[in-house]
C-alpha cells in the first residue's frame, strides 16, 4: 500500500515522472525501492537517525550529540568549527537522479534518513556551511536553530555512502556472476 500511495500522490503532482516509477508497469524504479525499504525500515522500527549534533554558538560547545564524537568546538569571529567522528553514513539517495528528487520530494522517505545539524544563539545572518573543505549550503540563522538535515544534501558524508554502495553493487555482481 505504501508504493500504491506514492503512485497515486505522483500522478497527482506530475503525471509524467509518475510513469517513470514503473516504466514497464511491472518493474519498479530505483526510487520506488526506496519507498518500498522505508516499509520495511518503518515495519522493523529502525531508528531513522544517522547522527544528531547541536551546538551552541554562544558558548562553543556541543549540547548535544548522537551517533558521533564531537570535539574542538571553536569560535574564530563569525565563524564556528568543530571535529566530528560519525559512527554511521546516510542513505546513497541519488540526487543527480531528478525522479529520486521527485520521490523524495513527494514522500516521507527523508523521515527514514536524519543526519540533523542543529547550532543554536547565533546571530541573524547566512552562514556557509563547509564540510571537508566541501561547500555543502548557505543557511540562515533559523534554518540552523531549527535544524539542517545533512541526509539530504551533497555533503562528503553522502559521497563516502554512494562509494559504498557501488562497491556492494560491484560485489554483488561479481557474487551473482560467480553463481
Amino acid at each position: 500500500s505504501p508504493v500504491d500511495e506514492l503512485l497515486q500522490h505522483a500522478k497527482a503532482a506530475d503525471p509524467s515522472f509518475a510513469s517513470l516509477l514503473v516504466p514497464d508497469r511491472i518493474h519498479p524504479s530505483s526510487p520506488l525501492h526506496w519507498v518500498m525499504a522505508e516499509s520495511v525500515m518503518k515495519a522493523w522500527h529502525i531508528d531513522p537517525v544517522v547522527t544528531e549534533v547541536t551546538l551552541s554558538a554562544a558558548s562553543q560547545a556541543v549540547t548535544h550529540s548522537r551517533r558521533t564524537e564531537v570535539s574542538g568546538v571553536q569560535a574564530h569571529g563569525s565563524a564556528l568549527d568543530w571535529d566530528q567522528l560519525d559512527e554511521t553514513l546516510p542513505l546513497p539517495f541519488d540526487f543527480e537522479n531528478a525522479l529520486m528528487n521527485f520521490v523524495l520530494k513527494i514522500s516521507d522517505l527523508a523521515s527514514v534518513d536524519q543526519q540533523m545539524l542543529k547550532v543554536d544563539a547565533l546571530q541573524p545572518g547566512a552562514y556557509k556551511l563547509t564540510i571537508d573543505k566541501t561547500d555543502v549550503g548557505t543557511f540562515s540563522e533559523a534554518q540552523l536553530s531549527s535544524g539542517i538535515n545533512l541526509a539530504l544534501l551533497k555533503t562528503p558524508m553522502w559521497e563516502q555512502a554512494r562509494e559504498y554502495d557501488a562497491a556492494l553493487e560491484r560485489r554483488s555482481e561479481l557474487e551473482q556472476a560467480d553463481f
